[in-house]
């Protein structure tokens, strides 16, 4: 292999390979500073200051993309000594062209643009010109070592988002820079390509140096001790961001607020109001000990967060939490509402799970091993308020012991559930029906509401068949499609039967089995009819074709 540089200088340009007798350029998948290193030692550079660049800078190649993705530890003299992935099927066009800069001496500055000298855009000397940076995978450790170039040794510092200082021009030089917080120069840290095609100035990181004043928080529009959050910084006050923002960083809020209770929750701006002014805060991480938020890791000041997603919270909750299940046909399944903060609300389905399903169940008090979620509108619309995100480990007595997301305006599917399958009904529906004993199975979860079951072995049309009280002559288990298309929802589970069972459900779960979303069940409880049904459309075909 031989390399050159084209479209710069002698040490930096557009990457290509001489080839199979032909120029190519390298894509950029995965070619970072290690890659580099050993594109220019083979340019005769043995300097170990150098940097993969995006097409943005050296523009695009034309003609053969080298078919290799190159994996190297930086101490080879050549690419072809590196590791080869081949691309083939996922080619590489020239946008993700790579190129390099070797021998790099030059002393690379910031500064700090449109703000103060402690707080502004961030802005990168290098190259000969200034660039902003990107704000993605931007956070406190980076925003550190980006004060430290600044001349400013303080622990105070803090992301800011393009919104407070605006958006700069030219190029945009890192993109998803990774900092210990130790180092005293970016350029030390973790470095993806420079230039990046992937950022645009919308996305133009700022940095706040040298903070030293305390962050300040007051509840609005609620009572003392709820209402929507607002932070006191840099002489104003301003809303805090619902994204990322649970039950651990209510906690932290609450304690910033001087309360101690144990418990704590977040609310979205529709239950307080949106709020004006900036947002604040945005993407706050916290463990939950903290005593003020300042002290969790904060994801950036001044975000573009829109003002409708300002969180509320509730501190010093001393009434328990109550689930009931609505719209069922038993007190065992239904749609999952919880009590809480003077209301009931529902769950959403997106992130609801079996952990969640046996933590809900066992606090209903059904200790049963036959469970399922429905995740449909089955059992009904609840209340407008719902629960965005509930996690459990599967173990806890009750939800409260669980980690729960924003309360919010419902913007999912109510999750519903079915903690004990015990006193269910089966029917056989379909419009393709042939006969009493043909059709798609079908459990009555409740006021006539039924759900479809998913295909599981074929001992299980059997006991569907002896549940049913049909006669069960050579019984066969289907497609449901075989007798129209199904409208039911379906069960989050799958049955597994012996055959000797007298009930569905008594038959085992099929543990293997994930969600089924497309294959349900149908039943002929007298096999022997299929036999005549197929030899009558064969003589219906065979008459209507000699006549």
């Amino acid at each position: 292999m031989k390399a050159r540089v084209v479209n710069g200088t002698s040490e930096a340009g557009r990457l290509e390979i001489f080839y199979n007798g032909k120029w190519a350029t390298v894509c950029g998948w995965g070619f970072v500073k290690n890659e580099a290193q050993v594109a220019c030692k083979m340019l005769g550079y043995n300097s170990t200051e150098v940097a993969a660049v995006s097409s943005v800078r050296y523009g695009r190649g034309t003609g053969f993309v080298l078919p290799h993705i190159f994996t190297c530890q930086g101490i080879e003299s050549s690419l072809a000594q590196c590791k080869l992935e081949q691309l083939f099927s996922r080619g590489c066009d020239h946008e993700n062209d790579v190129g390099v800069v070797c021998n790099i001496t030059e002393h690379m500055t910031a500064r700090l643009v449109n703000g103060t000298s402690e707080a502004g855009r961030l802005e990168i000397f290098f190259n000969r010109e200034w660039s902003t940076v990107c704000n993605l995978g931007f956070g406190n450790n980076e925003a550190q070592v980006a004060c430290k170039m600044l001349g400013y040794e303080s622990t105070g510092a803090a992301v800011v988002s393009s919104v407070r200082y605006g958006q700069g021009a030219g190029h945009v030089l890192f993109n998803y820079v990774v900092c210990q917080g130790t180092e005293t120069s970016l350029w030390q840290c973790n470095l993806g390509d420079l230039y990046s095609r992937e950022c645009g100035h919308t996305y133009d990181v700022g940095v706040v140096c040298n903070i030293t004043e305390q962050i300040e928080a007051r509840l609005v529009n609620g009572t003392s001790t709820a209402g929507r959050l607002e932070i006191f910084f840099n002489r104003e006050w301003g809303t805090v961001c619902g994204y990322l923002f649970g039950d651990k960083e209510a906690q932290v809020a609450c304690n910033m607020l001087g309360y101690n209770s144990s418990r704590a929750a977040a609310v979205s701006s529709v239950r307080y109001g949106h709020g004006a002014g900036p947002v604040l805060l945005s993407r706050v991480e916290c463990q939950g000990a903290e005593s003020s938020l300042a002290q969790c890791n904060l994801g950036e000041l001044y975000s573009n967060c829109k003002e409708e997603y300002s969180v509320g919270v509730v501190c010093n909750i001393t009434s328990p939490m109550e689930t009931r299940l609505v719209g069922g046909a038993s007190e065992a399944a239904g749609r999952l509402e919880i009590f809480f903060n003077d209301e009931w609300s529902t769950v959403c389905q997106d992130e609801f799970g079996k952990s969640e399903m046996k933590v809900a169940c066992r606090m209903l008090g059904f200790n049963s091993t036959r469970q399922a979620l429905v995740k449909s509108l089955i059992f009904g619309e609840g209340s407008e308020h719902q629960f965005k995100q509930v996690s459990c480990q599967g173990m806890e007595s009750s939800l409260e012991q669980c980690e729960f997301g924003l309360i919010r305006e419902k913007d999912c599917k109510d999750v519903g559930i079915i903690c004990d399958f015990k006193n269910f009904s089966l029917h056989l529906t379909g419009p393709g029906r042939t006969s009493v004993d043909t059709g798609r199975v079908d459990v009555d979860v409740g006021s006539g509401r039924f759900s479809t079951v998913c295909i599981t072995n074929e001992k299980t049309a059997g006991v569907i068949c002896r549940q049913l009280n049909l006669p069960s002559d050579y019984p066969v288990l289907t497609a449901g499609s075989t007798f129209g298309r199904r409208k039911s929802p379906m069960l989050d589970v799958s049955f597994a039967c012996d055959g000797h069972e007298n009930s569905l459900f008594e038959c085992g779960w099929d543990e293997t089995t994930r969600e089924c979303y497309s294959t349900d069940a149908g039943v002929f409880c007298s096999g022997y009819k299929i036999f005549y049904i197929c030899l009558l459309t064969h003589l219906e075909l065979f008459y209507s074709h000699l006549f």
